[in-house]
């Protein structure tokens, strides 16, 4: 996206807060795609923007998206974060990940996970990817899907 782009995202995520009855401040960040991060001006509790393991905040990027898309005429990509929440949230998983790995190697048993949203299993596989004794595999159907860890053959 275009800085213009960007820049017109942030203003209408700001607009559309405002409207929801947030007083909140949306600072853009560079990145593939840009994120835009959202943060209370008075301290207002933004957990309810954020909902259950950032599902409300994950279906609020994809209507925000899919608005701009229509208003741009274009197809956007774009992140919405609060306070870091999704950043937080990838270095929880990634530790979680880590621990998981350490306990296969430890126990030569199989861990399996939690459900997870796709782009979370995501993360968990990549954080191991490198990982030369433990390899990672996703089992289940639709929104059952869990990541199991192994050792390596």
């Amino acid at each position: 996206m275009s800085d213009e782009a960007v820049e017109e995202a942030r203003l209408f995520v700001a607009e559309l807060l405002e409207r929801m009855g947030y007083a909140a401040e949306v600072e853009s960040l560079a990145g593939d795609p840009p994120v835009l991060n959202i943060s209370a001006s008075d301290g207002q509790d933004m957990a309810a923007l954020i909902g259950s393991r950032g599902d409300t905040l994950r279906q609020f990027g994809f209507l925000v998206s899919s608005m701009l898309g229509r208003r741009m005429d274009q197809s956007v990509r774009i992140v919405i974060d609060v306070d870091n929440y999704r950043r937080r949230r990838e270095e929880s998983i990634r530790d979680l990940a880590m621990e998981a790995a350490d306990a296969v190697r430890e126990t030569g048993r199989t861990v399996t996970l939690r459900v997870m949203p796709g782009h979370e299993r995501r993360i968990v596989h990549l954080a191991l990817a490198e990982d030369e004794e433990v390899h990672t595999y996703s089992i289940g159907q639709n929104r059952s899907r869990r990541v199991v860890i192994a050792l390596r053959d």
